[in-house]
């Protein structure tokens, strides 16, 4: 559940907490993630995500379903954010 509670703390810190937050619910979907991508790749892209919020083209994600579908343009963005000079996360290029 950590990293949905990230999550529930990233969004409370820029008031889009909407209405109740079920955590375990959105444990299942960082969990599906995890599975996925790894666990040092979710948090990096939830601290990502923290540090670039409010940046013009960051898609916003107010659950852990929407993260889990904007997962690749979260990262994507926040590497533009960062100033990466191709725009895209390292690990999304097709060599």
């Amino acid at each position: 559940m950590p990293f949905a509670e990230r999550l529930r703390g990233i969004l409370q810190k820029h008031d889009k907490i909407m209405k109740k937050v079920n955590l375990r619910l959105w444990a299942k979907d960082f969990a599906a993630l995890e599975v996925s991508r790894g666990p040092a790749e979710v948090k990096e892209t939830l601290d990502l995500y923290a540090e670039h919020f409010d940046y013009e083209y960051m898609p916003q994600a107010y659950s852990a379903r929407s993260f889990s579908e904007k997962y690749i343009r979260i990262r994507d963005n926040a590497a533009k954010a960062s100033g990466n000079r191709n725009g895209k996360a390292e690990e999304n290029l097709i060599w």
